[in-house]
């Protein structure tokens, strides 16, 4: 598909890593600020591995993703640690390893559809 809006805002409570294995899409929207963990970073690591090193998509948040680790950060009540945690390490390190997926943080973000665009 062309665009996926990951479901209940990206949190591993509600996905298996097999969900990325069945359902493939060239831009993954989650809709989530940090609050309650979401999205979690459990379910980013499980698309991205999902999707392996060469192939070429968008991930898109709707937030920025230091507002985000920061809510983030005050769900994990004081055991916070960046490497393991933080989303912002997450895309650092996987971007370093060769993974060639796109993050637009921040949306509003237009997606094009062929013949027809959205503003997300």
């Amino acid at each position: 598909m062309d665009v996926l809006k990951v479901p209940h805002h990206g949190s591993a409570r509600n996905l298996a890593p097999d969900f990325f294995n069945a359902v493939r899409a060239t831009t993954y929207v989650f809709s989530a600020n940090g609050k309650h963990g979401n999205p979690d970073r459990e379910a980013l690591e499980w698309l991205i591995d999902a999707r392996g090193r060469d192939a070429r998509y968008t991930i898109v948040l709707t937030y920025p993703v230091a507002e985000i680790d920061r809510l983030r950060e005050v769900s994990c009540r004081g055991n916070w640690n960046v490497e393991r945690d933080s989303l912002a390490a997450l895309f650092a390190a996987r971007s370093g390893q060769g993974f060639r997926f796109v993050l637009v943080e921040n949306a509003p973000y237009r997606i094009e559809l062929g013949d027809e665009t959205i503003d997300w």
